[in-house]
């Protein structure tokens, strides 16, 4: 049984250096520990194993699958953070000497309104001035 272990905990690290993305690393964690994973079928060949050696190889069974686990996470924020500076290296630059578009947003409806209403004076021949209200 030790030498299963340590075979499964071979194959694992020989795989996991194979891997290129996410899929592939999915795939891998569900050949090891998802339900039908080789790990999982260890667990179930662990009840066959008599008293005296259980703690021995539960300790051996739960290292190999802490170690996988820790090195899927491991590969999969290396992975993730390969595939982003992949993306921000594919993105446009940006040339900020360019002349920037002011002409974002909007007015407010009070604006408006209040353009409405001196255009309306306006017409009718009034003339607007702007200065103190009071003197």
């Amino acid at each position: 049984m030790k030498e299963k272990i340590k075979q499964l905990s071979n194959e694992f690290s020989e795989r996991l250096e194979k891997i290129k993305n996410t899929e592939e690393l999915e795939k891998l964690r569900l050949d090891f520990i998802g339900k039908k994973g080789q790990i999982t079928l260890l667990m179930q060949d662990f009840r066959n194993i008599p008293n005296e050696l259980k703690k021995e190889i539960g300790g051996l069974i739960n290292q190999v699958k802490n170690m996988v686990e820790n090195s899927i996470a491991d590969k999969k924020k290396i992975l993730e953070d390969n595939l982003l500076e992949e993306e921000l290296k594919k993105d446009k630059k940006i040339d900020y000497s360019l002349p920037v578009d002011d002409k974002v947003g909007a007015l407010n409806p009070r604006t408006i309104l209040q353009k409405e209403i001196v255009d309306m004076f306006v017409s009718m021949g009034f003339i607007i001035e702007d200065g103190n209200e009071i003197e």
